[in-house]
């Protein structure tokens, strides 16, 4: 399985896509499946319940060269992508989300995930929404 076969990391910033190059693939491949988005596509996230903010780490950021501080996963399964999420724990998700972290963690990098049921958003805060295969650089440390 290809981490990302449509280039989408190449406008994403460059300690994420660390964190996602050096996360493995192995027990629970995942693939990128969005990075950098347009306001166009930011709206249109929040229309269908993707998103709920027009402040999206999706979004350019100029403080960094105008790159995406956020990717979208997706875990595969039985090599196809799979949107399914088991438990409260998001089952492959939830295993995507361990190898994740622990890359960045190794590497002294902040990420938040959108799936943690704590600091998802806001360290520290309750997460009432979960994307559970959002992945962000954490706005404490990359402002």
């Amino acid at each position: 399985m290809v981490l990302d076969p449509h280039n989408l990391l190449d406008q994403v910033h460059p300690d994420l896509v660390r964190v996602l190059t050096e996360a493995p693939q192995y027990p629970q491949p995942f693939q990128v499946v969005y990075g950098i988005r347009t306001m166009a596509e930011e709206a249109q996230a929040v229309a269908t319940g993707h998103s709920q903010t027009m402040h999206s780490r999706h979004l350019p950021d100029a403080t960094y060269g105008g790159v995406a501080m956020a990717v979208d996963v997706a875990a595969v399964v039985n090599g196809a992508i799979s949107w399914t999420v088991e438990g409260p724990d998001g089952g492959t998700y939830g295993q995507v989300a361990e190898q994740v972290l622990a890359a960045a963690s190794s590497l002294g990098i902040r990420v938040q995930w959108g799936g943690s049921p704590v600091g998802a958003w806001v360290d520290g805060q309750a997460s009432n929404f979960r994307d559970w295969g959002h992945f962000q650089l954490d706005p404490s440390s990359y402002p």
